[in-house]
């Protein structure tokens, strides 16, 4: 497809494949969660659901979730900003992807870093509300129906936020061992 009707018609169906993929992915983590807020979950059920194909495509959603944040983020700069140098931002883009999805594996593998909850996400609302600001600020004044713009404001807000979501699950790995400490983690209120 890319040789006959161009770059631009293959990452468009691209992104729309991994935007379901974020509905699917975000379907099955909900419904791993409420798995995991039974109270008759079984340590050992809790081992079966954290396979090496399990891991393995919470790996690959990296990809999905890299994916679809950048080239948002590129679509972003490309409307409202005019940023026109669309193959090097594509070639960014997947570059930048790959080098996500590299980065959660790492952490998915070395099992071993730190951080305050706190911390992370302060850090990562007040990134996703400033790059939210940014895009606002660009067109607020715009001639769009408001759903519009609000779906351009959020995506700026989510570009930063699923991505560190992401990323944030795999960081502090042991405490979340269990079903109990999983769900006490996830019911952390900066979480």
């Amino acid at each position: 497809y890319a040789k006959t009707r161009g770059w631009h018609y293959v990452i468009s169906w691209l992104h729309r494949f991994t935007g379901i993929g974020l509905i699917i992915l975000l379907a099955v983590h909900m419904h791993t969660l409420a798995l995991l807020q039974t109270p008759d979950v079984d340590p050992t059920k809790m081992k079966v659901i954290i396979s090496p194909i399990y891991l393995f495509l919470a790996w690959a959603s990296s990809l999905v979730v890299g994916f679809h944040a950048l080239n948002g983020g590129r679509l972003i700069l490309y409307e409202l900003f005019g940023k026109r140098s669309d193959e090097a931002m594509i070639r960014w883009t997947f570059g930048l992807s790959a080098a996500y999805a590299a980065m959660v594996g790492l952490m998915m593998m070395m099992e071993n870093q730190r951080i305050s909850a706190f911390f992370f996400w302060l850090m990562a609302f007040f990134s996703g509300a400033i790059a939210a600001y940014v895009v606002a600020s660009r067109i607020w004044k715009k001639r769009h129906s408001v759903l519009w713009k609000l779906q351009r404001i959020s995506g700026a807000f989510l570009f930063i936020t699923v991505p560190a979501y992401l990323l944030f699950s795999y960081l502090n790995p042991g405490e979340a061992d269990g079903a109990q400490e999983a769900i006490a983690r996830m019911q952390n209120v900066f979480t």
